[in-house]
């Protein structure tokens, strides 16, 4: 039985192992789940087969719980000199009812405000002691540091930010918050980042993703030496990666090399010194000078130091999701090394002979400025051991920093005491960061009343920070004193700093200073919103781990029992990628498991016989350009993420920023194969899930406060916020008098059209320049709408639209100067397969359409039941206001008049464009008096299993005619795919966001690019 991502909760009642003197209950009943059960036919006993004894992983070993009582009162205890409090909670259990125990928080536990419903983990450390449900009550003290408490263990927060908590709360809240991409103003930042991604590059150097082998792990000897040359090489190319930051310090490329070198020269004699390889007996060299530096090593000589040999390079920026211990991080470098403790006590010992060593696998961080004051590096590499203990399932007992300032390397041994310090942090920090503004209303009606965000008479909660710590020495080099300072100014209603700091108090009126009651007013009123919708949005990535696959494949957000298709080729030429999706390195081709079970009955409305057909990937919410997570079904949450480049019925094609291959499903330790093999890679169950809020709201808060601290924002935010009327001012006469073609240039050897034409040609009536607005009554034809899981498409008013379109590029109207608006996702996967040949046809949803004026605007409104149903999209005033003000000089519209009329606002437009003569009801048969012009879908029908016949099927409207000049199967070559734009709409909003519609509102105004 395969398990879910989310049975991470421990199902036995004892963590750990047991004492030898008891029964282990919990042992003896694990995996009862799996066990087979044989009934035969009357019998009045059964036998059951016991499964074989598995260990449980490292990463399911927790206990997830919700507390139900908390006394607030820590009281002090003087017989065992602690402070104490305690709180109830209920455990989670599998077997049977949940458990309802005391926890005694001891020391430090006791500065974490939990409150009753508040969901936790209770973790035991790798070498702890077991957490023994069998006691009345749970102690967790500083007497048993493995023993964790993880307060909301959904909301993933970055190792890098909890660093930056220990000395500020409110700083590492910020950096939380605020997320945008920050520039790099300084040359020791730009080279830093320069020297970083080089190092990174060596360890693992990039390879074509057509090469079977996997990428080389060994940098001393199958990618070659670390010699000066490969290194200054490698700086060119990422210094050409980097132009744009040494642009901004006013550095050319070759200036950025040299900048580098300096800092790069030392890298073949450090390289030389720590890497190494095991020989096919797996025994390892040590070099004498490979010293391995640890603060906590109280050897008195060099030769009693440890010594290192990093024998292989498993990863570079590995990213790790760990729902046990919500925390998240991207690591450099993940490494297998082995150590050596003290040779002087091994007799046999002698540097550079091969040895038997033990490997250990190591999280690797590469730090590139000078050793901090702090402990923030040491803290940040200690938090990736529980990561990386997390994705392995096997303990790391110490992390590796290097830094390139001093070219050691130094041990960071992940000590359970200090471990437990950040997790108190940790969970100090996240109370902050879970609590967001309350909700406006829980009844939807009240907030439906008002047709503008702008109109509810609401407040809008305000955002919680921590204290600050006002000491100028930290806050003068804070790296978010702007935005905190921007906080105190708008949401706290600071005035000035009473610290007893002048010169903190003199900067925050010079940085704040301009911050008007009106301008304070808009921040704080965004913010709360961009936190109302921050809060509602986050579940939705949660769910990823929290829900099943099936669970999330049912809500159309995520594709499983997928496997790798090896002998796919997919041609990167062919694909146009939005400016949002990064250079991403390896590409991949998915297509269901041979053997899965997921079929779906797929009725056609046109006929009455069914057939179960497998699942088409087509029907869900995940499109073309989304942000994906790739994850191994029920056994690694998110080991690559990327986009989907590719979307077929059968088929989904991706482009991720890691190897799948060098991820095993159960890789315990360094137990991860050699050599990849298709037929190995084929058993590998694969999880697509839609990467919901991929970037968070971080960034779009970012972008609000940006626009108050920067200077150069000056002018936009008297525009934007202040609503000051542009000025303008005179260009002075145009020198150059207008030309005119006389009347005997025109019309040059033209002759009349004697041929036959049709009376009732309804296109020759809409492209009259003399209409301008034109509304296309579609009730005379068969164009209902067809509904297939919540997607809506109008397969009729996409032929026609097809029809008008082909008319005006005919006649000369330029593509770039047309867009076609529809207000669905599915109508809009129709129209780009149809339109695919007109990459400068842009295909627009009603909220991408804000700011894109064009010459001539075609919509589709796509609702036409019996029923008079128009959905929410159609009645959102704003949404259709937004679509019909994008013409310029045409504006043509295809719908059903008899259904859009039970929409309020429709019927008044359509009422006002009838009593100006602007409606044209096509009569019946109309859609076929054009068979040069229409789209032939026939013609272009593939079999029963294909892609294509999931969208177009049931097309009984249109007939063929052998003129069509477009196809779905044009060459990549000749016509390219036209580039997705409506990929950047907000994931999910139409499922998630159907009953609430003041959140629909609000994702429209805050989230809208």
């Amino acid at each position: 039985m395969t398990k879910s991502l989310t049975n991470s909760c421990l199902t036995a009642p004892i963590i750990g192992k047991a004492p030898k003197d008891d029964v282990d209950y919990a042992a003896l009943f694990e995996g009862i789940e799996d066990w087979d059960y044989h009934y035969s036919d009357g019998a009045s006993s059964s036998i059951l087969k016991s499964p074989v004894k598995r260990p449980t992983p490292l990463s399911q070993q927790f206990l997830k719980a919700i507390i139900t009582s908390v006394n607030s009162d820590s009281t002090w205890n003087s017989s065992s000199k602690r402070m104490e409090r305690e709180i109830e909670v209920e455990i989670q259990s599998k077997f049977g009812p949940n458990l309802v125990k005391n926890v005694l928080l001891c020391d430090n536990w006791t500065e974490v405000p939990f409150k009753v419903g508040n969901p936790i983990n209770l973790i035991n450390l790798p070498g702890s002691s077991p957490i023994n449900t069998e006691n009345e009550t749970l102690i967790f003290s500083k007497s048993e540091p493995g023993h964790l408490i993880v307060l909301f263990p959904s909301m993933l927060v970055s190792a890098t930010v909890i660093c930056d908590a220990p000395e500020c709360l409110r700083r590492g809240a910020l950096n939380h918050r605020l997320q945008g991409k920050q520039p790099f103003s300084s040359e020791a930042m730009v080279r830093g980042i320069i020297v970083h991604e080089v190092i990174q590059n060596m360890l693992m150097p990039e390879q074509n993703e057509d090469d079977e082998k996997l990428t080389s792990h060994s940098p001393s000897t199958s990618s070659g030496p670390w010699t000066m040359s490969r290194i200054l090489k490698e700086a060119r190319k990422t210094s050409a990666r980097h132009m744009e930051n040494l642009f901004l310090i006013g550095k050319s490329v070759e200036e950025g090399i040299a900048m580098v070198s300096d800092y790069l020269s030392e890298l073949p004699a450090w390289s030389s010194r720590y890497f190494t390889e095991s020989d096919k007996d797996g025994e390892t060299c040590f070099n004498k000078e490979a010293i391995l530096v640890d603060p906590r090593n109280r050897a008195e000589s060099n030769f009693e130091l440890p010594r290192i040999a990093i024998t292989k390079v498993i990863d570079i920026e590995e990213e790790i999701w760990s729902p046990k211990f919500g925390l998240k991080g991207q690591i450099d470098a993940t490494v297998q090394a082995a150590v050596v403790e003290n040779p002087m006590l091994h007799k046999k010992f002698k540097f550079n002979q091969p040895m038997n060593a033990k490997h250990s696998l190591f999280p690797l961080e590469i730090k590139t400025g000078k050793k901090p004051r702090g402990i923030e590096h040491i803290a940040q590499t200690m938090l990736y051991t529980l990561l990386m203990s997390d994705r392995y399932d096997v303990e790391i007992t110490a992390g590796l920093l290097f830094y390139t300032s001093s070219n050691e390397l130094i041990r960071v041994r992940a000590v359970k005491e200090e471990l437990r310090q950040l997790m108190i942090v940790r969970n100090r920090l996240v109370i902050f960061l879970s609590r967001g503004p309350d909700k406006i209303s829980s009844n939807p009606d009240d907030v439906c009343a008002s047709p503008d965000v702008e109109d509810l008479s609401v407040s809008v909660p305000r955002t919680v920070l921590p204290e600050p710590i006002d000491e100028e020495s930290c806050c003068k080099r804070c790296f978010v004193v702007d935005g905190c300072m921007l906080y105190r100014k708008t949401v706290e209603g600071v005035e000035s700093i009473s610290s007893g700091s002048d010169t903190l108090d003199a900067l925050y009126k010079q940085k704040m200073g301009h911050i008007s009651s009106n301008q304070a007013e808009f921040f704080r009123h965004w913010e709360g919103l961009i936190s109302l919708e921050e809060r509602e949005l986050g579940k939705l990535r949660k769910s990823i781990w929290e829900l099943t696959a099936e669970e999330r494949q049912k809500r159309g957000h995520a594709f499983t029992e997928m496997v790798i298709n090896h002998n796919f080729k997919f041609s990167k030429k062919s694909v146009h990628l939005p400016d949002r999706t990064k250079v991403i390195q390896f590409t991949y081709c998915f297509v269901r498991a041979p053997k899965s079970s997921i079929l779906e009955q797929v009725f056609s409305p046109s006929s009455s016989q069914s057939a179960p057909v497998e699942l088409s990937l087509l029907i869900g919410q995940i499109n073309e350009f989304d942000p994906i997570v790739i994850s191994i079904d029920g056994e690694k949450l998110a080991i690559a993420r990327g986009f989907v480049l590719e979307l077929k019925a059968h088929h989904i094609v991706v482009s991720i920023d890691h190897r799948l291959e060098s991820t095993t499903p159960k890789s315990h330790g360094t137990q991860s194969p050699n050599k990849w093999t298709s037929s190995t890679q084929s058993l590998v169950r694969y999880r697509i899930d839609k990467d919901e809020l991929m970037a968070g709201m971080g960034r779009i808060r970012d972008n609000l406060v940006q626009l108050f601290v920067r200077p150069e924002n000056l002018k936009l935010r008297e525009l934007v916020v202040d609503l000051k009327k542009p000025e303008f001012r005179s260009i002075g006469e145009i020198s150059e008098k207008i030309t005119c073609f006389e009347s005997t240039s025109l019309n040059e050897n033209q002759r009349d059209d004697t041929k036959p034409y049709c009376k009732n040609c309804w296109i020759s009536d809409v492209i009259n320049p003399e209409r301008k607005v034109v509304f296309i009554d579609t009730d005379q034809l068969e164009s209902s709408e067809n509904v297939v899981e919540k997607l809506i498409k109008n397969e009729l008013e996409a032929g026609l639209a097809f029809q008008l379109v082909e008319a005006l590029l005919r006649c000369g109207v330029s593509p770039s100067e047309i867009a076609v608006i529809a207000p669905y996702k599915q109508q809009i996967k129709l129209l780009m397969s149809m339109f695919a040949d007109s990459p400068d046809l842009e295909i627009l949803t009603a909220d991408r359409s804000q700011g894109r004026d064009k010459d001539c605007i075609i919509m589709t409104m796509v609702r036409s039941n019996e029923q008079g149903k128009v959905g929410y999209l159609i009645q959102d005033w704003r949404r259709i206001n937004v679509c019909l003000t994008r013409a310029r000089k045409k504006l043509v519209i295809f719908g059903s008049r008899k259904t859009l009329m039970n929409a309020r606002m429709m019927y008044e437009f359509l009422e006002f464009v009838e009593q100006r003569g602007w409606i044209l009801e096509l009569e019946r048969g109309a859609e076929k008096l054009h068979g040069c012009l229409r789209y032939h879908w026939n013609t272009h029908q593939p079999s029963s299993n294909s892609t294509d016949s999931l969208i177009l099927r049931n097309t009984t409207n249109l007939i063929n005619s052998p003129n069509s000049k477009r196809t779905l199967n044009s060459s990549p070559a000749s016509s390219p795919s036209r580039p997705r734009k409506s990929a950047k709409l907000l994931p999910g909003i139409v499922s998630t966001l159907e009953s609430r519609s003041l959140l629909r509102d609000l994702t429209i105004n805050v989230l809208e690019e």
